[in-house]
């Protein structure tokens, strides 16, 4: 194995705000969907070993905490990953939003084809038709939640639909959003089949960096100021060695190269570390930067 050391500088900016980031006051439901770690009401990567439940709740988890340290009071339909979780009702979900009476719901998804495995943009969901939905604010919620987890992700492109639409059904389609009192939205945040991205979605601290991306999306929506710190985050690749064929990297992207496992990164100044994990992705991240000039440092064996 032949050791390599890299130097990265970055610059972080400040996003100017009047008022520091809050959203006390407001009232979020989030639903992480699907639970269990069952095919009927789940869905599972076998090349990866990822199963949607399991990412779709660690980005509520993680939503959950950034809402409710900007003085959210947050309401998430489940907190828990277990085999013998049976599927919640869709209309138990919309229940549990109504009952609380909140001022938004929103649903945590990833995304999957059944034709092909060569797709990796990301979509936002809400009721209605593309241009007229149910609730005006839920259309103002997708294009701020698109371009953030589109940002975040690294996927290909973004897309905003009603689910009358998306579906051709000229009528209500997603359960989820049926009987809903309030503006709502379901994320797509990347597709989880594309494998290069399954991989990915592995990884705790990329759902982590889906979550801020959320976060800074109801922050606008709610007029709530902006985050005065940033984020640094990347993939170290291999630009020597290609991924399997199996993989079907999207073309014009960098995910024809080989990601590299068990990376060390170092962020100076401030000496945060960041340790890479075993899931073919490279991926490493440093939230709660303060904006300034920075150097990283990369050691990884490849």
């Amino acid at each position: 194995m032949k050791r390599i050391i890299l130097l990265i500088t970055v610059t972080i900016f400040c996003l100017t705000s009047i008022n520091a980031q809050s959203l006390a006051g407001y009232k979020i439901c989030i639903n992480p969907g699907h639970r269990g770690y069952n095919p009927a009401y789940d869905r599972y990567i076998s090349e990866t070993g990822f199963w949607e439940s399991e990412g779709n709740l660690t980005k509520g988890l993680y939503l959950k905490n950034i809402l409710e340290s900007l003085g959210a009071t947050v309401i998430i339909t489940r907190t828990t990953q277990i085999a013998s979780d049976a599927a919640e009702s869709l209309s138990q979900i919309v229940a549990i939003a109504n009952t609380n009476n909140v001022d938004y719901f929103h649903s945590i998804h990833s995304n999957a084809t059944s034709w092909s495995r060569d797709a990796n943009y990301t979509l936002i969901l809400f009721q209605g038709h593309t241009n007229a939905p149910t609730y005006a604010g839920s259309l103002t919620m997708a294009n701020y939640l698109a371009d953030n987890i589109f940002k975040a992700d690294r996927t290909t492109r973004k897309m905003v639909a009603g689910d009358f639409d998306f579906y051709g059904t000229g009528q209500p389609y997603l359960g989820v959003f049926k009987g809903l009192n309030m503006p709502g939205t379901l994320s797509e945040g990347s597709f989880h089949d594309y494998i290069p991205n399954s991989w990915r979605l592995k990884n705790d601290s990329y759902l982590k960096h889906e979550a801020w991306a959320i976060a800074r999306a109801f922050l606008q929506y709610f007029n709530g100021g902006n985050f005065q710190n940033g984020i640094v985050a990347g993939i170290l690749r291999d630009e020597l060695e290609t991924v399997p064929a199996s993989y079907k990297p999207i073309s014009g992207t960098k995910d024809n190269y080989k990601p590299i496992n068990k990376i060390k990164v170092r962020l100076e100044p401030g000496a945060k570390t960041y340790t890479g994990d075993e899931f073919n992705n490279g991926y490493y991240f440093f939230d709660d930067v303060t904006p300034g000039n920075y150097k990283l440092f990369f050691d990884a064996d490849r």
